[in-house]
């Protein structure tokens, strides 16, 4: 039944034996559960990977050298604005 788990599509024919069926079916049960979790888990990190990509794609790259040149200027012109910014 392992084998199934990669499969698109599964038909039902085992003999008309209650436990067997019983059997049968829980395990496809157990694979398909299997399969729901790792589908939502997958969507999870795709989600994630698109808001870090919009994210990324929003940044502005010239501004932030432009504060950290600033910030650089006062750390190193005020020995206090050098330690307010380490805790930052």
């Amino acid at each position: 039944l392992d084998r199934l788990a990669s499969a698109d599509l599964v038909i039902e024919a085992v003999p008309e034996h209650l436990d067997l069926k019983r059997e049968i079916f829980g395990k496809l049960d157990s694979i398909v559960s299997q399969l729901e979790h790792g589908m939502q888990s997958a969507w999870q990190v795709a989600k994630r990977g698109d808001e870090i990509d919009d994210t990324v794609r929003h940044l502005d790259p010239t501004m932030l050298r432009s504060k950290l040149g600033t910030l650089e200027q006062r750390a190193a012109a005020d020995p206090k604005a050098r330690r307010s910014l380490s805790c930052e």
